[in-house]
């Protein structure tokens, strides 16, 4: 009984999950894109990394923004609801 309480109460918050873990993936996609493509100092805001890479005019540079900054962290947001819903439905 408790242990469908606790699931119910995850289930609940499925959504408050799947925010955290989307905004961590853009925080560390931030760091490594940081890291390999501008070798510049670590400490600059994700607007400012993803401002750098778009004026520079280079079309693969602009993929990366559209592929790690909107695609990839809407897949993961997703991703997380599905594991949550498939995760519940097991357990009723």
């Amino acid at each position: 009984m408790k242990l469908f309480f606790s699931m119910g109460v995850l289930y609940v918050f499925r959504h408050v999950f799947a925010c955290i873990s989307m905004l961590v993936s853009i925080y560390i996609i931030k760091v490594i894109t940081i890291k390999l493509y501008l070798n510049l100092e670590p400490h600059l805001g994700l607007k400012d990394t993803i401002y750098i890479l778009w004026k520079t005019q280079k079309l693969f540079y602009r993929f990366l923004v559209i592929i790690n900054f909107v695609i990839k962290p809407a897949f993961i947001y997703y991703l997380t609801l599905v594991i949550f819903y498939l995760s519940f439905k097991r357990k009723l």
